[in-house]
């Protein structure tokens, strides 16, 4: 299950090289950033298997209601938060829009994110911060056991979502932009 945001595209393409046979489910249509972990719960009462959360720092503020139904049921859910300590997707729109003109969406503009690992183990729920993307490490803290926990994996900040589409572009139509010749090109495959 996946949340709104850069961790979507994230995992889109990491699923994508992984192959991976489990299925993998998008908020897409829905758009509704923190709606994850509430899926998620849905997902496994509907499948009665552990489930993986992808959710971004932004999206997990909004989720606290959840980790208390977490906590309470113990449900086999892992939670991997993304943070990028910014309103990542958000910021690179207002980068390539307003040439680096931010609100709220970075520490300097007025974003902040709390310290979720004090947050999610107040609710008794086992935690990890993962500083470098050490897949070991990653895979040891998974298999070891599917109860509920959370992995805070860091995200440098200026890590940009490209390409992306601009607003009222079709979708092949990325930004950056692509060499007319070349868009026409890949148009006509």
């Amino acid at each position: 299950m996946s949340d709104v945001g850069n961790n979507e595209f994230w995992l889109c393409r990491a699923y994508a090289h992984s192959r991976s046979k489990n299925p993998v489910t998008y908020s897409k249509s829905f758009g509704a950033m923190g709606s994850s972990i509430g899926k998620a719960i849905g997902i496994y009462y509907a499948t009665l298997k552990p489930v993986f959360c992808f959710i971004g720092d932004q999206a997990l503020q909004m989720c606290i209601q959840e980790l208390h139904y977490l906590a309470k049921n113990r449900l086999p859910i892992t939670i991997i938060l993304l943070n990028n300590f910014s309103s990542g997707m958000i910021r690179s729109r207002q980068k390539w829009r307003y040439n680096e003109h931010y609100l709220h969406t970075t520490p300097e503009s007025g974003y902040s994110v709390p310290n979720f690992i004090k947050i999610v183990q107040s609710y008794g729920i086992k935690s990890y911060k993962i500083n470098s993307l050490s897949m070991a490490k990653i895979k040891n803290i998974v298999e070891r056991n599917y109860n509920l926990k959370l992995l805070e994996i860091i995200i440098d900040p200026k890590i940009e979502m490209i390409p992306h589409i601009p607003q009222h572009h079709p979708f092949q139509d990325m930004s950056p932009y692509l060499e007319k010749k070349n868009y026409l090109r890949l148009e006509n495959l």
